[in-house]
């Protein structure tokens, strides 16, 4: 199918309208019913095949066919120049160029060439710059392709660059920060940042694109985000973060900004594009990764994106949209493997989500990756019929569509119960198909702590989904999602939005309690901190050994997932609830016995369900959960140097509370 995409925008073959057509219709994003706001339009690979009659006089001439046109290899960073795109392939250790009016891909002419081009930019004043991995340096060539001057300083790495007024900023990957050079002299200013986590800070910083207000975007790799700078390098917001949803990365990359000023990010962990409106908030993220069925998912597919360019035409001839969609400007994004190129996308941007404004702001921007497509039925004038029950062709307000096999007339078909509701509501929101909430259901909702107000509803005197959203404002047709409150919750003022929960706590600290914060300042248990997971109190062993069932309200890892959100994983397949193969006991099992870093030479330990613990690493029923590799306890509460209190003390890992250090965490279930 890319063959022939690609074949018929470069005049070698052609492909029915009507086909072409259907395939683009079912490569937009977000997918129908819900308007484009970007199409995927192909991937340029490779040169134009040589004609029928330059084969014909080859063989006659030379006994042979002609080479074959140069392709990409690996493609790095995608630039644009006048009337073509810029490419620096790793593997050909070459800048390349695609002429969009002949089709034509061929090495840039630079003297002298670079040694390992990884990164092309386009001056203000038409001069290319190239970051040069091997030679430690950026540089400058006129447009004649002669080299002009160089920038470069010490402890040097250069990833990306960037004209920012009279000064030239590029991010240095083995400094961690950015360092800023004259434009006209090539004389180094100064740096931007240091390494670590707070704002202003980098880890591996790499792509950089310039805003229509002047300010900056600068891909923060290690911290996976994008930090946002004024023109004098000082932070202004963060985008992003880690996490594996719509709007979170894994391996952030490539940065581009249109001129509507939407952000536009690759991250190679979740193989998509994610943008975000010019403040930042999420919009959607592109193609649909993991599905390879179709002509259309093959056109919209990335595999590992790095590089991205807004260009304000289509690189490819006479591009095919589906009806009815208007491009404002395209999306280049450089993919590096399975079918290397430079992949083209129409961006169609807020003049396609004003058809529905309600269809516009769909599930795309909470729903994982993972799980593929999704609307949300909750601001879609035409999904009602996702939690509601047809009748006649018509919709029954009250009536869930998990009641619809009640008898008609029954109390439970006319007006739904909450308890019903909240299978329904879970049925999505469970983390994996929509973003679970952060309250858990279930609790007594009155209690000597609590009282949730008379006409808030509950099951059973319980929480349930009900007693704090009232999903019934989006039943009025005229509703449109609201930038704020737009789940839906009951008493909310976003001026003020500790209120909502001192609609049901005491205004003092009794509500505060953190079930992580397990001691208070006297050393004592603070018992009700162990019972927000534990059915009770868990006895505290003298040697910090694991002896007995924890007696957690909830097996796994959902009990961890009821306030927290998924991160990113790097495994694909993730690795929350999954069940430890054979190999990986048996890896964790040798790594104990020997007295690795995570096992203090304690080994295994036995448990009272027959299976073996590792002493630091515990399992649920022989499946990886969150408290894995977390330690959820206070430091303190168990015996010191005890398997049950040992947490990394690594100043990168203190966040996170791991178990075992995160340089040697794999390594303790998996073979090297």
């Amino acid at each position: 199918m890319f063959a022939i995409l690609l074949l018929s925008h470069l005049g070698a073959c052609s492909m029915d309208e009507a086909r072409m057509r259907a395939t683009l219709a079912g490569a937009t994003y977000p997918p129908a019913p819900q308007p484009p706001r970007a199409v995927a339009l192909g991937n340029l690979r490779s040169g134009p095949a040589p004609s029928d009659a330059k084969v014909r006089m080859s063989l006659l001439l030379f006994g042979e066919e002609p080479e074959s046109p140069l392709a990409f290899v690996r493609p790095l960073v995608v630039g644009l120049d006048r009337g073509g795109v810029l490419v620096c392939d790793a593997a050909l250790g070459a800048v390349l160029r695609w002429d969009s009016r002949t089709t034509e891909l061929k090495p840039a002419r630079l003297s002298p060439r670079p040694a390992r081009p990884v990164a092309a930019e386009i001056a203000p004043n038409g001069d290319v710059l190239v970051a040069d991995a091997r030679n430690a340096a950026v540089y400058r060539y006129d447009s004649r392709g002669e080299l002009v001057l160089q920038y470069s300083t010490t402890n040097f790495r250069p990833a990306a660059m960037l004209s920012v007024g009279d000064e030239v900023w590029v991010t240095n990957v083995l400094g961690h920060r950015i360092e800023v050079f004259d434009a006209g002299s090539g004389r180094y200013l100064r740096s931007i940042g240091r390494r670590g986590g707070g704002a202003g800070e980098f880890g591996a910083p790499l792509g950089q694109a310039r805003r229509p207000d002047g300010h900056v975007c600068v891909v923060d790799a290690l911290n996976a985000r994008v930090q946002v700078l004024n023109p004098m390098g000082e932070h202004v917001r963060t985008i992003g973060g880690p996490g594996d949803l719509v709007g979170y990365f894994g391996r952030p990359k490539g940065v581009a900004v249109g001129p509507d000023g939407t952000v536009f990010v690759t991250d190679a962990a979740s193989q998509r594009v994610h943008a975000f409106d010019a403040d930042g908030r999420a919009l959607l993220a592109f193609p649909e990764p993991g599905r390879r069925s179709s002509d259309a998912q093959q056109i919209g597919m990335l595999s590992v994106p790095g590089g991205i360019c807004i260009s304000a035409t289509s690189p490819l001839q006479d591009p095919m949209l589906p009806d009815g969609f208007e491009p404002a400007y395209y999306v280049l994004v450089a993919e590096q493997l399975l079918r290397p190129g430079v992949r083209v996308y129409a961006w169609g941007g807020s003049s396609t989500a004003k058809r529905d404004t309600n269809a516009a702001h769909s599930a795309e921007v909470v729903a994982p990756w993972r799980e593929g497509q999704a609307v949300n039925p909750h601001w879609s004038a035409s999904s009602c019929h996702v939690c509601h029950a047809v009748q006649g062709g018509e919709i029954v307000p009250r009536r869930l569509l998990a009641d619809a096999m009640q008898p008609a007339g029954s109390e439970a078909s006319i007006d739904a119960s909450p308890a019903t509701a909240d299978a329904l509501c879970l049925s999505c929101h469970d983390g994996l198909r929509a973003l679970a909430e952060s309250h858990p259901v279930g609790r007594i909702a009155r209690t000597a702590m609590t009282e949730a107000p008379r006409d808030w509803p509950l099951v059973e005197g319980r929480l349930g989904c009900l007693t704090c959203h009232d999903v019934a404002r989006h039943c009025d047709a005229t509703v449109r999602r609201p930038t704020a409150n737009s789940s839906m919750l009951r008493a909310y003022d976003a001026a003020d939005p500790m209120q909502l929960c001192v609609q049901c706590h005491r205004a003092d600290e009794s509500w505060r309690t953190n079930p992580h914060r397990n001691l208070d300042a006297d050393g004592q248990i603070i018992g009700a901190s162990c019972t927000i997971c534990h059915s009770q109190t868990p006895p505290i062993v003298s040697d910090g050994h694991r002896r007995n069932e924890p007696m957690l309200h909830v097996d796994g890892s959902q009990l961890c997932l009821t306030c927290h959100r998924r991160h990113w994983d790097v495994s694909p397949l993730g690795h929350i609830d999954r069940v430890a193969s054979e190999a990986t006991l048996c890896v964790m099992q040798a790594r104990a016995a020997e007295g690795g870093p995570a096992s203090g030479g304690n080994g295994f330990t036995p448990s009272n369900t027959g299976s073996p613990q590792h002493p630091l690493l515990p399992l649920s029923k022989n499946r990886v959960t969150c408290y894995t590799c977390h330690n959820p306890h206070q430091p303190g509460l168990f015996p010191d140097d005890s398997p049950m209190n040992v947490v990394s003390t690594a100043p990168e890992d203190a966040h996170a509370s791991l178990r075992v250090g995160s340089e040697t965490l794999c390594i303790e279930c998996h073979a090297k």
